[in-house]
């Protein structure tokens, strides 16, 4: 696994396109992170949720796809597509609405058959851990 720094240049060269037009998230947008946590978890998509929240919890690492596939999902390597994932990871974009910032996390495509990296920058991780432990406290009280 290749990490990346918080200032890496390699963290602007991905291929997120307009997905990430928006402004980026900072430490005050802790609400913002725990509505889109919210919505990730309402809207059902637990393989979008275990790819994120192991996005979030190896800070700076790129991870491809049929890492995540196989490790994460703990799909068979065989079934490995990249279509497959991309289909998972479209479902993490659909919270964002409303939220006003950019994807928060990146991707970089591979060669031909491979899929993609993906990654999240250290500081948006722990936005998003910080806000995780919000929603999962809130939770356990209920």
């Amino acid at each position: 696994m290749q990490y990346l720094n918080e200032n890496d240049p390699e963290w602007d060269r991905h291929d997120g396109g307009s997905g990430h037009s928006a402004p980026p998230w900072a430490v005050a947008d802790g609400d913002l992170a725990l509505g889109y946590l919210t919505g990730l978890r309402a809207q059902g998509s637990d393989s979008a949720r275990r790819i994120f929240d192991h996005l979030i919890e190896h800070p700076g690492a790129r991870i491809g796809s049929a890492e995540l596939f196989e490790g994460v999902l703990g799909r068979p390597a065989a079934e490995f597509t990249p279509p497959r994932i991309a289909g998972v990871i479209s479902a993490m974009c659909k919270p964002l609405d409303g939220t006003g910032r950019r994807y928060p996390f990146t991707w970089w495509e591979q060669g031909a058959g491979e899929g993609a990296m993906y990654g999240v920058r250290p500081s948006v991780a722990a936005i998003f851990l910080a806000a995780r432990l919000r929603l999962d406290g809130a939770t356990d009280s209920l």
